[in-house]
């Protein structure tokens, strides 16, 4: 079962790379907000990988048939979600790092990269085809499944753990100025990012 868990951590760790908005807003939320913020925004992302994951393994076709019909509207959705979080990033007051977190703030923090994930059907498309190419031999057991979605899960959780521990040092000497330029340029690449989507949701 070794084998399984590293072959999930592995794909997590491919499918998990922040490279996209998700990325940039968990460390806009970790530095300006805070590292439980920025915590709470990528357990979303790898919760939403997980799934894709466990849609790939036990074979639910309808969900991936579902997912490539409508993926021009999930894009649309998730492209108009963007531009409204770059917005929202863009006009927000200046915050203070050393906010306190309760459970309702966590919970938007959270619920904000996992709507935007699950939005995005180019990450179950990409996460089927990698996780394809491993094949799915070996999973014959629903302990089996359950073990290769812990790995995605740990997998995609390194990536969220390194961008948090990245920006601790930095927490104590956020000023007003700092967090100002954080959120209106954090802003204005996920505005990037939802006209991209916005743009490709119209492409045959």
């Amino acid at each position: 079962m070794l084998h399984i868990f590293f072959k999930g951590l592995i794909t997590g760790l491919i499918i998990g790379m922040p490279l996209g908005p998700i990325g940039a807003i968990c460390l806009k939320l970790a530095l300006t907000r805070g590292v439980s913020f920025g915590f709470a925004a990528g357990l979303g992302s790898c919760l939403v990988d997980s799934f894709y994951v466990l849609v790939g393994s036990t074979g639910i076709t309808f969900v991936y048939k579902f997912f490539n019909l409508h993926r021009h509207s999930f894009k649309l959705f998730g492209g108009i979600l963007l531009l409204m979080f770059g917005v929202k990033f863009i006009l927000s007051k200046k915050e203070a790092s050393t906010e306190i977190s309760n459970g309702k703030t966590l919970l938007k923090s959270f619920l904000s990269t996992f709507i935007i994930a699950l939005a995005n059907p180019t990450a179950i498309f990409s996460t089927i085809f990698i996780f394809a190419s491993f094949g799915t031999k070996h999973l014959n057991t629903m302990f089996s499944k359950l073990t290769l979605i812990l790995g995605v899960f740990c997998g995609s959780l390194l990536w969220i753990i390194m961008i948090i521990m990245s920006t601790k040092k930095f927490n104590k000497s956020m000023t007003s100025h700092k967090i100002s330029i954080i959120n209106k340029a954090v802003g204005i690449l996920i505005m990037g990012f939802g006209i991209v989507f916005v743009i490709s949701s119209f492409k045959l």
